[in-house]
């Protein structure tokens, strides 16, 4: 299963969202968002490493692998 996190740093792994209103936006863009995020962090515990997507070695992204059990304490 591939699944794509905008940014890793240090033991801290986030999913941005952008929205143009922080006070004005749709219930259910929040709710995705915290799915969305809460699938992810379910993910993380199950896989061993993280890899670029192809996608964003296509844009020019350097190639990172990162073995997650190196993170986890």
């Amino acid at each position: 299963m591939f699944f794509c996190i905008d940014l890793v740093k240090e033991d801290l792994f986030v999913e941005i969202k952008s929205i143009e209103d922080e006070n004005n936006y749709e219930d259910w863009y929040l709710y995705s968002s915290v799915l969305q995020s809460t699938f992810y962090a379910t993910l993380l515990k199950q896989v061993k490493s993280l890899d670029t997507p192809k996608f964003r070695k296509k844009e020019g992204y350097k190639q990172e692998h990162i073995i997650l059990n190196a993170l986890k304490k």
